[in-house]
């Protein structure tokens, strides 16, 4: 037999269930940045700050498409515990 599960808290739903949207805002925040700091600081340096803004939007992809691997991968985990619980 298999070991009962445990109740999962409320927080933990509510912070599973609010990963996804975060990391895409997160992505999409990098993307409105970019454009909005070239008009906003015209006569200043912009190659540290595109570097900057750049390597944070790829890590913000590459952070969102983990997040989307292990929600994939807690699913059918999720469904093959199902199979074997029934």
């Amino acid at each position: 037999m298999s070991a009962p599960r445990s109740a999962v808290s409320p927080m933990a739903n509510w912070i599973r269930r609010l990963t996804l949207p975060f990391y895409l805002g997160t992505a999409l925040l990098y993307v409105v940045l970019i454009p909005l700091t070239m008009f906003a600081f015209p006569n200043t340096t912009l190659t540290l700050t595109m570097i900057i803004l750049i390597t944070g939007f790829l890590a913000a992809l590459g952070t969102l498409g983990d997040a989307l691997v292990a929600h994939e991968q807690n699913k059918s985990l999720e469904s093959i515990d199902d199979e074997v619980s029934s």
